[in-house]
């Protein structure tokens, strides 16, 4: 009985992190990301009716779900709402991965070129690495169709110009980032630069060397993009 529950609370959590995975992580038209918005409309559904009086979910239900608070109310909230919107929409081309700027903001990706005096495929690597939690390598290459050659090319685009810089960092994956202080992580926690925790929702060591806790993503990777966008051009780019 015991070890059914245990099963049980952590099928939940793991289905409610895998949602905004599902989304950002696979492409147009896969059968699990397609599968993902009825997924959060049952587990809305069955949650919703455990709610007392003041509209929270009791902490003895959120123990036998195996959720945190925040993990309740995202599945209820924008978060998760903006996730499904954009995945039933089919706003995104099959086979495009919504973490691709090429693929769900091509005008952003176009203004951003042109402010940096670049080509688009640098402009939108450059979009990547300050928005998303683990711009890996493998990923990137993955998201945007790449060769070896031809994400090291963007790299160096962009390291020649000064907006990323050149690097080994232990569980990066990858080997450019934005200048400026980094913060650590224990796995599963991503390692990520300081400057984009506040933007993802991390939560920072007090002396901001190390990850302690990520949130579920308030925004989707086209909102994150724009933000990131309007801290870099509104006098907060990262810097050295």
């Amino acid at each position: 009985m015991h070890g059914e529950n245990r099963t049980g609370r952590g099928a939940w959590r793991a289905l409610v992190q895998a949602l905004p995975r599902a989304y950002a992580d696979l492409p147009a038209g896969d059968p699990v990301r397609a599968g993902a918005p009825e997924a959060g409309r049952l587990l809305r559904g069955i949650l919703e009716p455990l709610r007392d009086a003041s509209g929270r979910i009791p902490a003895d239900v959120l123990w036998r779900h195996g959720l945190s608070a925040h993990q309740a109310e995202w599945l209820r909230g924008g978060g998760c709402a903006r996730v499904m919107e954009r995945i039933a929409d089919e706003a995104l081309a099959e086979g495009r991965y919504e973490s691709d700027p090429r693929a769900c903001v091509p005008d952003l990706v176009g203004r951003v070129a042109r402010r940096l005096g670049v080509q688009e495929a640098p402009a939108a690597y450059y979009l990547q690495v300050p928005a998303l939690d683990a711009p890996t390598d493998r990923r990137v290459r993955r998201w945007r169709g790449w060769s070896r050659q031809e994400l090291r090319a963007a790299g160096a685009v962009l390291v020649e110009r000064d907006l990323l810089v050149e690097d080994k960092r232990p569980r990066a994956g990858r080997t450019v980032f934005l200048p400026g202080p980094w913060a650590h992580a224990a796995a599963p926690l991503p390692p990520m630069e300081r400057w984009k925790a506040p933007l993802l929702g991390a939560r920072l060591s007090a002396d901001g060397d190390t990850v302690q806790d990520t949130q579920l993503p308030g925004h989707t990777p086209p909102d994150l993009f724009a933000l990131a966008w309007r801290r870099v051009t509104g006098g907060q780019a990262p810097a050295g």
